[in-house]
């Protein structure tokens, strides 16, 4: 098209527009309302809207008013074809570097393979005809970028977000087996009956031999277990995870060895507070 052409054309695109307010939306999304014309320039459109205004390129604009305008959006361009014979690249500044071959192009990069390796260069960094031949757009490549950008931003927070993950895990980890191993350092042998029944657990009275009278006192070695658990006399304890214990019932007998959890209040069955020495019949688990 001769550029004395192009102000007839302008003009007839404008006469051709409706007289009344219309509304635009653009291929970004942006709704444009009440829109008049100001102003139409060799590649956009100037316009007033309920917002203000806008410049708008005409390739930002629906097809329908691309017609309005005789806009025709440019052929578009596979890169790979222009470069698949590609044995060097030379840059604007005149830096020539051989490769072998093309592996991509995007939006803002030329990628490429030498013989000791691969690497890539800006499209920006490249002369202006070459730029034009792979159709590169600066807008559409610093948009390329910064989507990538925040693609990379939300990858490492994912990552620093699992490392964190897999920290705690193994400080939880950690704590629980020097826990365990203390357990097992002072884990005692409880021999008794239940007292009481808690929703935490049972009392048992650990009084006497009278419940097994068999039952040996002193250290006490479980086979395969490799735990030293010495048995408890004469005192009252709280006792949880017993195997069943959902079964039992007041005057039930117990017999295991135990961990020690801390100390333990309750109400008696005098209605008084008491504090006893708490047990668990199972390790914490690790995870």
């Amino acid at each position: 098209m001769t550029k004395t052409c192009l102000p007839i054309i302008l003009a007839l695109a404008v006469t051709l527009l409706p007289a009344n307010a219309e509304d635009w939306i653009t291929t970004d999304g942006v709704a444009h309302k009440d829109v008049k014309i100001v102003k139409v320039g060799a590649d956009s459109v100037t316009i007033t809207d309920s917002n203000g205004g806008a410049t708008i390129p005409f390739s930002a604009l629906s097809l329908d008013l691309q017609k309005r305008f005789g806009y025709t959006p440019p052929a578009t361009v596979d890169p790979m074809k222009v470069v698949a014979s590609w044995t060097s690249i030379t840059t604007a500044l005149g830096k020539v570097i051989p490769i072998t071959k093309v592996t991509a192009v995007d939006a803002h990069s030329v990628h490429y393979e030498t013989a000791n390796g691969v690497g890539s260069v800006e499209i920006s960094d490249l002369p202006d005809d070459v730029q034009k031949s792979l159709g590169y757009d600066p807008a559409a490549a610093a948009k390329a970028i910064a989507d990538q950008q925040a693609r990379n931003a939300a990858t490492d927070a994912m990552v620093a977000h699992v490392t964190a993950q897999d920290q705690a895990a193994k400080l939880q980890s950690d704590q629980t087996a020097a826990t365990q191993s203390q357990m097992v350092k002072n884990a005692v042998y409880i021999h008794g009956k239940v007292l009481q029944k808690t929703d935490d657990g049972l009392i048992v009275d650990c009084d006497s031999d009278k419940y097994e009278a068999g039952v040996p006192g002193g250290p006490l070695k479980l086979v395969g277990q490799g735990v030293n658990a010495t048995r408890i006399f004469g005192v009252t304890v709280m006792l949880t995870h017993y195997p069943n214990q959902e079964t039992l019932v007041d005057g039930s007998p117990v017999s295991t060895v135990a961990y020690p959890t801390g100390p333990y209040s309750y109400t008696n069955v005098m209605g008084a507070q008491a504090t006893i020495a708490s047990y668990t019949a199972t390790l914490p688990s690790g995870n």
